[in-house]
C-alpha cells in the first residue's frame, strides 16, 4: 500500500479515466483505497464489502490490553478506507453498530463458490495453516497431539512423523478442510469463515499486534466456535483442552452455521437496484 499511495495521483487519474470510459452506475469494492475516492469524485454510489470495518463501525469487544492495537488499526481504517458511501460488513460474528445508519449493513460471510460446493465429512486429521513466520513450538506441538496433521503455509514435500507439510494446492487444501476434525490457524477471517461454514471447530493463534486477527480469534472463542491461543500459551495441554470441548464447539457451530452467500448477494442486489440507497 505504501508504494501505491506514493503514486496515488497517478493511479487515481488512471482509474478515473477508465471509469469515465466505462461509465458505471455503481462501484463495489472491498478493503481498497482508490475506488471509493474515484466514485465519490464522479458522483457514483460506492459500496465497500469487507469485514475490516467491523473494527470501526461495530461495537466490538476490545480488552484493555488490546486498546493500543485497536486504536492503530482503527486509525488506518478510518483514514485510508472509509470514503465509500455504504458498507456491507461480511463477518462470521455480529456486533451492534456504533451508530444507527442506513448506510451500513451486517451480513454473514461471502464465501467462494468452491467452498459452498463442498460436502463436509467427519475426519480424524487436523488441518493446520500458518501464513506467517510461526514460532518454534508450533510444529513440535502438532507432532504430539496424536492425530495426523496436514500443514499448509510452511513449505511442502516433507513429513515429520504424523505431521505432513504440504505445498499449497487449492483443491487439495479444500478437500483437507472439508474432511478434517478441526482447524488450527491464525486469525485470518477467510479461513475461519470457511471452516465454520463447513462445521469445523477452530483453534486460532492470531498474529501478535494485529487487531483484526485478534478480533477474529477473540470472537471464535466468544461465540463458542473454538478457542484462541497466544504463541506463549500454545502447548500440547492447550490443544488437549480444546479437544475435550470439541463436541460442544461442533454443536454451537451447527446452531449458528453461516447460511451461505444468499444474504450477502441479496444486499448487493439491493444496493445495485437502489433499494438500499
Amino acid at each position: 500500500m505504501g508504494v501505491a499511495l506514493s503514486g496515488g495521483l497517478h493511479w487515481h487519474r488512471k482509474l478515473r479515466r477508465a471509469s469515465e470510459t466505462f461509465k458505471p452506475d455503481v462501484a463495489i469494492t472491498d478493503y481498497e483505497f482508490f475506488v471509493p475516492g474515484v466514485a465519490r469524485a464522479l458522483g457514483i454510489p460506492c459500496l465497500s464489502l469487507d469485514n475490516q470495518h467491523a473494527m470501526t463501525l461495530g461495537r466490538v469487544i476490545v480488552p484493555a490490553a488490546e486498546v493500543p492495537s485497536w486504536l492503530a488499526a482503527s486509525f488506518a481504517v478510518r483514514f485510508l478506507y472509509s470514503s465509500p458511501a455504504q458498507y456491507l460488513i461480511a463477518c462470521f460474528f455480529e456486533a451492534a453498530l456504533r451508530r444507527t445508519s442506513a448506510s451500513v449493513r451486517w451480513t454473514p460471510p461471502l464465501l467462494r463458490d468452491e467452498v459452498v460446493a463442498l460436502r463436509p465429512e467427519p475426519g480424524d486429521h487436523v488441518l493446520a495453516y500458518q501464513g506467517y513466520s510461526t514460532f518454534p513450538a508450533f510444529s513440535e506441538v502438532l507432532g504430539k497431539i496424536g492425530r495426523p496433521v496436514h500443514v499448509y503455509g510452511m513449505g511442502g514435500g516433507r513429513a515429520d512423523g504424523p505431521v505432513v507439510f504440504k505445498e499449497f494446492d487449492e483443491q487439495g487444501f479444500l478437500n483437507d478442510l472439508a474432511s478434517c476434525a478441526y482447524v488450527i490457524c491464525g486469525g485470518g477471517h477467510t479461513l475461519i469463515s470457511e471452516a465454520l461454514y463447513l462445521g469445523k471447530p477452530v483453534l486460532s493463534i492470531p498474529v501478535r499486534g494485529q487487531f483484526e486477527q485478534f478480533m477474529n480469534s477473540f470472537y471464535v472463542e466468544h461465540c463458542g466456535y473454538g478457542k484462541r491461543a497466544q504463541t506463549a500459551s500454545f502447548s500440547l495441554q492447550y490443544v488437549q483442552g480444546f479437544e475435550r470441548d470439541i463436541d460442544a464447539y461442533r454443536q454451537r457451530i451447527a446452531e449458528h452455521r453461516p447460511p451461505g452467500n444468499a444474504p450477502a448477494l441479496a444486499a448487493v442486489d439491493d444496493f445495485i437496484a437502489g433499494r438500499w440507497r
